[in-house]
């Protein structure tokens, strides 16, 4: 039979705290875990760029910042009275919510032929620029603070279809309660 020392004190307290650092670092792997599959529409990266390295924030600061900017007005369109026997107009998918247009295409202008396009289908668009970023898809974010930018942003891709997510915005990008981010995938 074979017979177990006992242990010291001072082994049982370093044996007891080690068990408890690993239990709170499980604890936040698992919180990370959850809040993260809660997210799945998050920002990620093509697979064409490779791993992500610690000097990341420098660039993507830099990157980040639209270039190129022109900001838009929209005259206010007053619609003349309608007769009263006439019969009320279809609810439109467009949106009073401004957009904002970014190119993060190689296409020089896209972010212009995507403005013509969704004026032509009743969106007001407040300023279009360029960006330089990792965006996956031509993307609608919106501002989720802003009421009713989650419903408006849903009605944008259903209208266009090259528009592939709707996910809440990122702190890189322009303030605004719709940033439309065009990528090689759009069609306009």
């Amino acid at each position: 039979m074979s017979h177990l020392a006992p242990r010291s004190p001072g082994r049982w307290r370093i044996d007891r705290a080690v068990g408890v650092v690993l239990t709170i670092v499980g604890l936040g792997v698992a919180a990370v875990a959850l809040i993260a599959l809660q997210r799945p529409g998050g920002r990620q990266a093509s697979s064409e760029t490779g791993p992500v390295t610690a000097s990341a924030p420098a660039s993507a600061a830099r990157s980040a910042r639209p270039s190129s900017a022109r900001p838009r007005t929209t005259p206010a369109r007053v619609t003349p009275p309608a007769p009263a026997h006439a019969t009320p107009p279809a609810p439109a998918l467009a949106s009073p919510l401004p957009l904002i247009v970014l190119n993060n295409t190689a296409s020089a202008g896209a972010q212009n032929v995507a403005e013509k396009e969704f004026e032509k289908g009743g969106w007001s668009v407040s300023y279009v620029s360029t960006l330089d970023n990792q965006i996956l898809s031509t993307c609608v974010y919106y501002d989720p603070g802003i009421p009713n930018t989650l419903a408006a942003a849903r009605r944008l891709q259903q209208q266009f279809p090259t528009i592939k997510r709707v996910v809440p915005r990122f702190a890189e990008l322009p303030r605004g309660p719709l940033v439309v981010v065009l990528t090689s995938d759009f069609a306009g």
